[in-house]
């Protein structure tokens, strides 16, 4: 049971890490100081109703998990939403003097668009692929 705790920690930690708006959200509110801590829990608890509508919901339509098994893998899951959103709000109030200089800023920015054209242009790839695929078999 905990070896799933685990495995629904860090999956979830691998799909909120990459840093996009709701990440860049956060990290602006807590660099301002303003409601950091309330957009932490927004992003968390927005994250944790999606993560529980998947895992029970699209996991029980495909029977992926065990029924005995989906409440520790959604425990692990909620717990690296909790911990990534609310660690960056803190770790951003603490870092404010740095993060509010515009340079800053304008490096937080472009490293951000930088990842975001990467997974688009990963996803274009996957349905290119996918579309070529899906027109050539028989």
């Amino acid at each position: 049971m905990f070896s799933t705790f685990i495995q629904g920690f860090f999956l979830s930690a691998a799909m909120i890490l990459p840093l996009g708006p709701q990440n860049v959200f956060v990290m602006q509110q807590g660099s301002r100081k303003q409601f950091h801590l309330m957009s932490a829990t927004l992003c968390s608890t927005s994250d944790s109703l999606l993560i529980i509508a998947g895992i029970f919901g699209g996991s029980a339509l495909l029977g992926q998990l065990s029924a005995e098994l989906r409440p520790w893998f959604t425990t692990g899951a909620v717990m690296a939403s909790i911990s990534w959103f609310f660690a960056l709000s803190f770790l951003s109030a603490w870092f404010a003097p740095v993060l509010n200089r515009p340079r800053a800023q304008r490096i937080i920015n472009i490293f951000v668009g930088c990842v975001m054209w990467y997974i688009a242009w990963n996803l274009i790839q996957q349905g290119y692929r996918f579309f070529i695929n899906y027109n050539i078999s028989p």
